[in-house]
């Protein structure tokens, strides 16, 4: 069973998750340097988040397309082959295997449908057999959701973000049991262990695959937490050919032609006496104004915003004297021009 939702209007302002720019194509190489985890659960618009901090270990992992004997796309990394079902309006998997489990699922899971924004979720139930080890049954069944819970934009260094972000926030519930083929008596309700993976994934305007990804999985003996596993990954671009995409090498060029063509209307000036946080500002133009101060993680401190006339001598201050020792942004939204001034308390 399918179930979509829809809170908002598909064209809205950023980033749509469509098949023609998103979908996973057969070829692909997505390099990935894996970073320490990180959680940010901010949910909603207008979202920043402050990754500039980030760091890396260990060496970059890779995930290869390819298609099988039976023309089925296919996933492959270090530790496992995954099998989809790709049309034009979802992604669904069918199926996996690894050195020890190979599963196929009679009622696959959606991973998402196209297109897909803001505001939008899937919650869908699948079911499968495989085996372990090649001599135990192993039956599968479960849920999983599927949302996009954010939008907004990424600083991913000093005075660089990327805007037109939407976070995919996803939480698969999953029963898997496993038995002897001549153990007759086996029932679904028995022998039954638990887990829970929750994934978060930030799809970036003219980047095919997510840029940033975490995931953790929770393993669950007898209703009992038995262990826990985390990762956290950003996807390396720069490697990849871009020729090869001309759907997203287009619109990064319209990203690049929108950035040059993107006046200067505000002057400013921060200035920080320990208890006050001060913007001053100057206008070349009528201009909505938001401002915001984030941690690193992305909580959000202090919020501002106005539409002001052309003119000078404007001022936004923020009271900081409650702030605890860390480092913070001030992101600054004017007419959808992004800026930001990092800032720390000591």
């Amino acid at each position: 069973m399918l179930v979509v939702f829809s809170s908002f209007c598909l064209y809205c302002n950023g980033q749509t998750i469509e098949h023609a720019t998103n979908a996973p194509r057969c070829g692909d190489i997505i390099r990935k340097k894996p970073l320490e985890f990180f959680s940010f659960s901010q949910e909603g618009k207008d979202v920043l988040w402050d990754f500039s901090c980030l760091s890396t270990k260990g060496k970059k992992e890779q995930t290869e397309f390819f298609l099988d004997t039976d023309s089925v796309l296919c996933s492959m990394d270090s530790e496992m082959i995954c099998k989809y079902q790709l049309a034009d309006d979802s992604l669904k998997m069918i199926g996996y295997e690894n050195s020890l489990k190979k599963m196929n699922y009679t009622e696959p899971i959606i991973m998402i449908t196209y297109p897909f924004s803001y505001g939008y979720s899937i919650n869908n139930h699948y079911k499968g057999i495989g085996s372990y080890c090649q001599n135990l049954v192993m039956k599968n069944t479960g849920s999983q959701i599927v949302e996009a819970d954010a939008e907004g934009s990424i600083v991913i260094s000093e005075g660089d973000t990327l805007k037109n972000v939407v976070k995919l926030h996803s939480i698969r519930t999953s029963s898997v049991g496993m038995y002897a083929q001549t153990d007759t008596l086996f029932s679904d309700s028995t022998y039954m262990k638990l887990e829970i993976k929750e994934t978060n994934q930030w799809y970036v305007r003219g980047y095919r695959y997510p840029l940033y990804e975490t995931s953790s999985t929770a393993y669950y003996d007898n209703m009992t937490l038995a262990s826990t596993i985390q990762s956290a990954y950003m996807y390396s671009p720069e490697d990849e050919d871009l020729e090869k995409d001309d759907a997203n090498k287009k619109i990064l060029e319209e990203v690049e032609k929108e950035k040059q063509a993107e006046i200067d209307i505000i002057h400013y000036s921060v200035s920080n006496d320990k208890s006050e946080l001060s913007l001053k500002y100057s206008l070349d133009a009528d201009a909505s104004i938001n401002a915001l101060i984030c941690d690193i993680r992305g909580m959000v401190y202090g919020r501002k915003s106005a539409y002001q006339s052309v003119g000078s001598d404007y001022q936004m201050s923020f009271d900081i004297t409650s702030l605890p020792k860390g480092q913070y942004v001030l992101y600054i939204n004017v007419n959808g021009k992004v800026y930001n001034e990092k800032f720390n308390i000591r």
